[in-house]
């Protein structure tokens, strides 16, 4: 065993460290600094689930526009549920790939188009590379 001199503050440690005890700078590449992938599977878009979702929500606008003028809250709650059918509607039209989070593991949905992902479970940012989910470190 022999010491060697960190490279971030200076100060003597031993060669068999991981990392500086003074500073913490990491000196050995641990497994947690590899880069990890997680296989992402295409996602068929449903046109029409899509459809369906969007129609059904249209109509329930103007049922719930119809019952806010007898039941203001009632009408209100339907509109924000209409609103949210609509919603899923259009969602149903987008590409996308499933997948796992590499930093997290919980279950994603990410876009075709986009090159990086932000979790919104763990809220790190992982790239795609090759239909696969990589850590960023």
């Amino acid at each position: 065993m022999a010491l060697v001199s960190c490279p971030e503050c200076g100060k003597e440690i031993s060669d068999a460290a991981r990392s500086c005890p003074h500073c913490g700078y990491a000196m050995r590449e641990s497994a947690a600094s590899q880069v990890k992938r997680t296989p992402l599977t295409e996602k068929k878009p449903s046109h029409a689930s899509g459809i369906f979702l969007c129609t059904g929500g249209m109509v329930m606008v103007l049922g719930s526009l119809l019952l806010c003028v007898v039941l203001l809250p009632v009408g209100v709650i339907g509109l924000v549920i209409s609103a949210m059918m609509i919603l899923a509607g259009i969602e149903q039209f987008k590409d996308a790939q499933n997948g796992v989070c590499p930093y997290c593991g919980n279950s994603v949905t990410v876009p075709t188009k986009d090159l990086t992902y932000k979790c919104p479970h763990c809220h790190k940012t992982s790239t795609k590379k090759d239909n696969f989910l990589e850590t960023i470190d």
